[in-house]
């Protein structure tokens, strides 16, 4: 039996936030298996550790292809993508247009159009270049741009 559409949504970040903490405490284990294999020369926690590893390996591959584990991880943007500052308001509100000019010049079919486009979206990434690893995926179907 299916959960309830509403929900769903709560059950995977759930599953994300397991993930998460699956994957720091192998780790963690795995570390700490490290010290304890030097000091005693038990392997246990280190295989307790490696056991880890493997079931948020296997969290990950199922909670991209089922969970929306990627829609998870983009709603937190308390941090920008290789990044180790803080967004601002202004570089999210930046971010925002862009990816609102992209949209658009997918969707334009004008001619003269879709170049005014184009001149938009060069001027923004000159002046934000930050932006331009952010949307890779979008611009490299636009290699004019």
């Amino acid at each position: 039996m299916l959960p309830p559409s509403t929900l769903r949504p709560i059950l995977e970040r759930l599953a994300y936030a397991v993930f998460l903490m699956t994957l720091a405490g192998a780790i963690t284990s795995l570390w700490l298996g490290w010290l304890t294999v030097l000091a005693t020369g038990d392997f246990r926690v280190m295989i307790a550790g490696l056991g880890g590893l493997a079931l948020a390996r296997w969290l990950h591959v199922h909670g991209r292809g089922h969970w929306h584990f990627r829609e998870c991880g983009a709603s937190l943007d308390a941090f920008d993508a290789g990044e180790w500052h803080p967004r601002t308001a202004a570089e999210k509100a930046q971010a925002a247009e862009l990816a609102a000019l992209l949209a658009r010049l997918a969707a334009e079919e004008g001619v003269w159009q879709r170049g005014d486009l184009r001149r938009e979206i060069v001027a923004r990434l000159a002046a934000a270049p930050a932006l331009r690893a952010e949307f890779a995926e979008a611009l490299a179907a636009h290699p004019e741009i």
